[in-house]
């Protein structure tokens, strides 16, 4: 395989291959020097694989051609020439690329001209001592010609080295120095293989390996996957892409990733001045009133902005708070006082409130109310009602005594783009996204409805899980540690906690192992961590899970990030009992107040999730370790296996840990 050398086909391949990789290093960064000079000597060293692919190819075997008066078989005048080119050209733009590869261009220009019109003075000796239209004669027929234009190649491929690696050393201090050496990988590495591989190779006259040059297919192969790898984590060669996944199956729109973090910082500033707007407002400065006004609508215009740009994306995100479900049902009423029927509210004493997203909630609410109002015409009975079967069950229920729905109809509603209706006012979309809404709820809807008569109507079920429970709002002093790396926000947050006589605020600072050790030391009953999302959240989580593990401490996660996947897996992690958006700073109050207070539906979810890693069989012996009876008929050692395995699974030391963490699920 060696002596015949690659099939023509691949040598084709293999010049693309050239081409390709030294096309993308040139698009990396068009306009660095380094870049352009490599391209140009990776396309010269390409002729020697280029040549061999025209002259084996026979693509001109029966051409002759006539030149300067001397007549010339094409293909061997083409492939004298094109030797003549790699041999006498290449070597000389590589020299040119390694001097600006070491800023000779910046460090002594004077000299860097000299030498860049310098390397290429052999070029115009050997065009007048061997005609490029008779290189490859000359050479095979002439071994001393041969073994000149050897010497030349190898001494300014030493040349090339050595300033490469005196730039590698010169710099191997500096924050370049990685960059720098993956470039001289590139470089050298099938450089070297080259030049060894063609001219010791044939001025030791080893025939066998005269075709070992081909080899260098694998090394430009690696070099362009390694080219990919480095593209999308380090960078090379002046480029970096960044990858974003997306569901391409789903007609959707999507925010670009750098869009969702401006908008992370936006809200996280909103925040601030929304607070800091609201306590000048407190201090009663009358002169400052107006400026407090424009101060107001620029803020909310730039909330709007933001949901709006949300909502736009096609990605729905949800972010929970505490709402009181029957204030929902009497403002959805307000809305539609102009109906002439009758809206009942029902709601049972036993829910005091809901954990949901307050904004996508009520807009459901209100496609489902409207949907009904339309089934109904001008009069009807509409009945919006809340009840909690089980503590960690709600049930939220719109249901109206419309026409109702066509049974063949029922398993359709729900798709994109279906409507019963033929005006240009209904779409088909509000059942989709109502469904989409509940769904990342962790819940479902689910839909009853008869067109008889009798008993016409319908009725739709949100089944949402774990509310807060109903009782007394009995008030104990609430101890609060703040850990945020921000001072502003720490000042505000401070501020707003302080006027509230049940909550006492300490400071804990960026640093912690001080926030540790304060946690020990003062007990607080919360902690608000701001984990910092979107740098690197591992840190915050990791001291998330000691204090919860290693104290009584509940921690809530602080966060201005509007990706709601990202930061329920933080706080899946991080063993959180919650995690509040700094948007929604007017609800931090009530939902300090209510994880101090027991557990709440947002604990149970996060808690829920990170059991999900568990089997079904483990999951039971699970519950056994919280206190359940033991009906399941597995020995005693496989249960003791099993406990062993689910506290690994959970990242804990032992079954002490475990159940303090999961303190929520025991019997």
């Amino acid at each position: 395989m060696i002596e015949q050398g690659l099939p023509v086909t691949f040598l084709l391949l293999f010049t693309v291959l050239i081409w390709g990789l030294h096309l993308m290093i040139l698009l990396s960064s068009p306009g660095n020097k380094v870049n352009q000079w490599c391209c140009i000597s990776g396309f010269l060293l390409s002729l020697g694989v280029w040549k061999e692919y025209l002259f084996y190819g026979g693509f001109f075997a029966d051409s002759r051609i006539c030149l300067l008066g001397v007549r010339y078989h094409t293909d061997e005048l083409i492939n004298s020439v094109l030797t003549a080119v790699l041999y006498y050209l290449a070597m000389p733009c590589g020299v040119i690329c390694s001097l600006y590869f070491c800023s000779m261009d910046k460090r002594k220009p004077r000299l860097f001209r000299i030498l860049r019109l310098a390397v290429f003075l052999p070029v115009l000796v050997f065009a007048i001592i061997y005609p490029w239209s008779q290189t490859k004669r000359i050479i095979c027929t002439h071994p001393e010609a041969f073994l000149v234009v050897g010497i030349y190649n190898l001494l300014y491929g030493v040349f090339m080295t050595i300033l490469v690696m005196l730039t590698l050393f010169r710099e191997r201090k500096s924050h370049q120095f990685s960059q720098r050496r993956f470039i001289a990988v590139f470089v050298l590495l099938p450089l070297w293989y080259w030049l060894i591989t063609i001219f010791p190779v044939h001025m030791l006259k080893l025939e066998k390996l005269y075709k070992l040059w081909q080899g260098n297919v694998l090394i430009i192969f690696g070099l362009l996957f390694y080219y990919l790898y480095l593209l999308f984590h380090k960078g090379i060669w002046g480029l970096r892409l960044n990858r974003q996944y997306f569901d391409w199956s789903e007609n959707k729109a999507q925010l670009p990733e750098d869009i969702r973090y401006i908008i992370h910082m936006l809200k996280n500033e909103t925040a601030k001045l929304r607070l800091s707007t609201q306590f000048i407002r407190e201090l009663g400065i009358s002169e400052a009133k107006d400026e407090l006004d424009i101060l107001d609508r620029s803020i909310t215009h730039i909330e709007e902005f933001v949901r709006r740009s949300n909502l736009c994306s096609g990605d729905i995100q949800i972010e929970l708070e505490c709402i009181d479900i029957k204030a929902l049902f009497e403002e959805i009423a307000d809305e539609l006082s102009e109906w002439k029927g009758t809206i009942k509210i029902e709601v049972g004493s036993n829910v005091s409130g809901l954990y949901c997203d307050p904004y996508h909630m009520k807009e459901v609410l209100c496609n489902l109310a409207a949907n009904a109002i339309d089934s109904m015409g001008e009069d009807g009975t509409l009945t919006l009602a809340a009840l909690r079967p089980k503590k960690d069950i709600v049930l939220l229920r719109v249901s109206d005594t419309g026409h109702g729905i066509p049974e063949k109809d029922l398993e359709r509603i729900f798709n994109f783009y279906y409507t019963s209706y033929v005006d240009y006012s209904h779409f088909g979309l509000g059942l989709a996204y109502c469904k989409d809404v509940i769904k990342r709820h962790n819940g479902y809807i689910n839909v009853r409805s008869s067109t008889e008569p009798e008993r016409h109507g319908t009725e739709f079920t949100l089944c949402l899980p774990r509310g807060f429970r109903g009782g007394e709002d009995k008030r104990k002093m609430i101890k609060v540690l703040i850990v945020e790396d921000d001072n502003d926000f720490v000042y505000l947050v401070q501020k707003l906690l302080k006027k509230q006589k049940d909550i006492e605020v300490i400071i804990g600072g960026p640093d912690q192992k001080k926030v540790l050790e304060k946690v020990h030391k003062e007990q607080p009953d919360i902690v608000l961590m701001d984990l910092n999302l979107g740098v690197s959240n591992m840190d915050g989580i990791l001291l998330s899970r000691e204090i919860r593990i290693q104290t009584d401490a509940k921690v809530l996660i602080l966060t201005a990030l509007d990706t709601p996947d990202m930061i329920f897996k933080a706080a899946e992690e991080a063993f959180a009992s919650g995690y509040i958006f700094k948007s929604q700073m007017s609800f931090l109050v009530e939902n300090i107040r209510a994880t101090a207070e027991g557990h709440t539906a947002q604990e149970y979810l996060i808690a829920s999730a990170a059991l999900s890693c568990l089997s079904e069989a483990e999951k039971a012996v699970f519950h056994i370790m919280m206190g359940k009876e033991n009906t399941l008929l597995s020995s005693p050692k496989t249960i003791a296996n099993q406990k062993g395995r689910i506290v690994k699974k959970l990242g804990l030391e032992n079954q002490k840990e475990l159940m303090h963490v999961f303190s929520m699920f025991k019997e």
